[in-house]
Order: C-alpha cells, then sequence, then structure tokens
C-alpha cells in the first residue's frame, strides 16, 4: 500500500503530473537519493531546536557556530543551511514561547487505499493546551495554499486518530521569515480533493 507524508501529499495535491512522478518516487524509495538527503537534511537543525526547548529554552543547546553543527557529514552546503535555520530561530519569536516538548510520534490515515503520515516537528503542551508545529526551514516559502492543505490534512489525521488537538494550535512555522501560519476551521472541500487525488495516485505508484 503506498504510504506518503502529509506534506508530501499536500503538495502532490496542488502539483500536475511530471511532479507528482518525482515526489511519489522520494516517497516510494526514500532511502536512494535525492529524497534520502532531502529527509535528512533539515534533521541537525530541528534536533537542536527540540533540545533547546527540552533545555528550557537554553541558548546553549543552539550551536553558536556551523562548525558545531553535527550530524552533516562533509556536507558544507548542508551544515551552512542548517546554520541558517538556527540562526533564524535565534532570531525569531519562536523562541520565547514556553513549550512542554512531548516525543513525537506518527499518526497514519488511510485515503482511497493511500496511507498519509505526519510527524510534528514538535509536539507541546503550552498554557495547558495541546498543539503541533511543522517547522520549514527552506529559504524559499511555500506556496500558503499548499501550506494551508498541509494543516488541514495534519488536523484531519490527528482527529481521525482520537488526538483533540484544535486546529489552529496545528501551527506551520517558516523560519527565515519569522512567519507562523494556522487556522481555525478545516476546509471540507480539501479533504474531498485529498480523496480523489489519493484515488489516483496507486496507478502512478505502481508505474514507479
Amino acid at each position: 500500500m503506498p504510504e506518503v507524508t502529509v506534506k508530501a501529499f499536500s503538495e502532490l495535491i496542488h502539483t500536475p503530473l511530471y511532479g507528482q512522478l518525482r515526489i511519489l518516487n522520494e516517497q516510494k524509495y526514500p532511502r536512494q537519493a535525492p529524497g534520502f538527503f532531502k529527509i535528512q537534511y533539515y534533521r541537525p537543525a530541528l534536533s537542536a531546536i527540540r533540545r533547546y526547548f527540552r533545555g528550557g529554552n537554553n541558548q546553549a543547546f543552539l550551536p553558536a557556530t556551523a562548525q558545531q553543527i553535527t550530524g552533516v557529514g562533509k556536507q558544507e552546503h548542508q551544515r551552512d543551511n542548517n546554520y541558517r535555520a538556527i540562526t533564524s530561530f535565534r532570531r525569531g519569536l519562536q523562541k520565547n514561547r514556553s513549550l512542554l516538548v512531548s516525543d513525537s510520534q506518527t499518526w497514519e490515515v488511510t485515503l482511497a487505499n493511500i496511507v498519509v503520515r505526519c510527524t510534528p516537528d514538535l509536539h507541546f503542551i503550552e498554557d495547558g493546551h495541546q498543539g503541533v508545529i511543522l517547522f520549514d526551514c527552506r529559504e524559499q516559502q511555500t506556496e500558503v495554499e499548499i501550506v494551508r492543505t498541509t494543516v488541514e490534512l495534519f488536523h484531519h489525521t490527528l482527529a481521525s486518530n482520537g488526538v483533540d488537538i484544535q486546529m489552529r494550535r496545528v501551527e506551520y512555522v517558516h523560519l527565515d521569515s519569522d512567519t507562523v501560519h494556522h487556522w481555525n476551521t478545516p476546509r471540507q472541500s480539501t479533504i474531498n480533493r485529498a480523496n480523489q487525488t489519493a484515488a489516483a495516485i496507486q496507478t502512478l505508484w505502481d508505474s514507479i
């Protein structure tokens, strides 16, 4: 059965056929290039941010220089981009929040024989309320419609698993611009379109 992440599935919904094949290939063969490198690319920065919050907003957990970043090997571009993301976090408003961070877990929902997975970058309690954050570490911002679809499908997946999180507490944060995206209510049209897209993916999946 095909399995894709919520972020990838949201892109699929808004991507022409040739782009869908590229995304599905990365999802079907996640341990092959280029999919493997995309999945791993910003893990060092996200790990540092999680340690920061778990350490009580301790700046010591944020690498002060690019050379202090571990887990990037000899990939200097990866080191530089992870440091850029960490620097953006350090300069932004997200660092001021008091979050009680839980261990991340993955939830799944099946849409028309397609398994859609979601794993938040942060799963937390803030002011007594449960929430999740998806960080976008890339320089260029994703189209707002794709971001909203991602948030709506993430919330739908959580709700399908009995996780009671308000829609507005599913946050999509673009670090470089310090922009937080969230919405109060999901659109049924997004779920309808997701089911239609899922029905078409099976044929593409089998062809790659």
